[in-house]
């Protein structure tokens, strides 16, 4: 009895990770060989609203493409209740440094933060809070 071995040819694996892209991905993020302050605004206000409505940070690395999140008060379970990015962001060949007014949820009302993201398009999509104190 001869065996038969089934073999996927490039133009299928394309289709299935371009079909895997559209369906696994609530919100698209910049593809990572687009990059520029704009398009770092843009990843960094994704995820925050991401964050604001409840994500976690493991969540955010399922998703196509993958993004890399670090933050400690995220880490920490504190919960965003609304956010302001500030512009002008530092641009640095394919990384961002922006700013941004964070506000959370406390027992006695809410507290305001500013944090300072450095955000990466390239060789993978990275958020990376970096504070002045850090």
């Amino acid at each position: 009895m001869k065996r038969s071995i089934c073999r996927i040819g490039p133009s299928v694996v394309l289709a299935l990770l371009g079909l895997a892209g559209i369906l696994g991905c609530s919100r698209s993020f910049v593809p990572a060989e687009v990059a520029g302050p704009d398009q770092a605004m843009e990843v960094l206000r994704a995820v925050l609203e991401d964050w604001k409505n409840g994500q976690t940070l493991a969540a955010m690395k399922l998703k196509v493409p993958s993004v890399h999140a670090v933050d400690d008060d995220w880490q920490a379970g504190l919960a965003l209740q609304a956010f302001e990015l500030h512009p002008g962001p530092e641009a640095g060949g394919s990384a961002a440094r922006i700013s941004a007014t964070l506000q959370f949820a406390a027992p006695n009302g809410s507290v305001r933060r500013t944090a300072r993201y450095l955000v990466t398009l390239q060789p993978t999509i990275s958020v990376v809070r970096q504070d002045d104190d850090e």
